[in-house]
């Protein structure tokens, strides 16, 4: 009853409202009557809002934002990430050939703002790092830096609820 062959420039096409397809596939993807649709919509004479998907109704768009979206504070008022993690020092394993590639570490060690201090062995090919972070976040961050590989060969954490400092290790930078 409510199918309609409506041709245009383009073909000749089949549209059932009842089912909301056309054959051209607009009107079952987007969910709204194409312009194949909407000429047999007017010669039927009811509204196109009829046709169209609940989503694209006022009523679900005021349903979606009903609750209350509350505003994100500045970002000088954003807590650090750093306060959540655990002191602790992390013994890697990097090659490391030439005063070049001494130098390129310690570079990328200096600019990563998680580290308090590090300690570079160059014979051993070792480097002890500490501060307040996610050992495998600052692993990845190095490698990609410095561009070599990095194994991690001990990682301790120390507890902060007792807030004694000296038991920290002391390392230099």
């Amino acid at each position: 009853m409510n199918e309609f062959c409506v041709r245009d420039a383009d073909g000749q096409f089949s549209i059932n409202l009842d089912a909301s397809t056309c054959s051209c596939r607009e009107f079952d993807v987007l969910g709204l009557p194409c312009c194949h649709a909407m000429a047999a919509i007017g010669h039927h004479v009811v509204s196109a809002y009829e046709y169209c998907e609940n989503w694209f109704l006022m009523s679900t768009y005021h349903g979606t934002y009903i609750d209350v979206m509350h505003p994100i504070a500045d970002e000088s008022k954003w807590t650090s990430r750093r306060d959540d993690f655990v002191f602790c020092c992390m013994v890697m394993r990097m090659n490391i050939d030439c005063n070049g590639c001494y130098m390129k570490i310690r570079r990328a060690l200096l600019n990563i703002q998680e580290l308090e201090n590090h300690l570079i062995e160059m014979k051993q090919c070792r480097v002890s790092v500490c501060g307040k972070f996610s050992p495998q976040d600052v692993a990845i961050k190095i490698r990609k830096k410095t561009n070599r590989r990095v194994e991690i060969l001990e990682i301790r954490q120390f507890d902060s609820n007792n807030g004694d400092k000296n038991h920290r290790p002391f390392v230099t930078a």
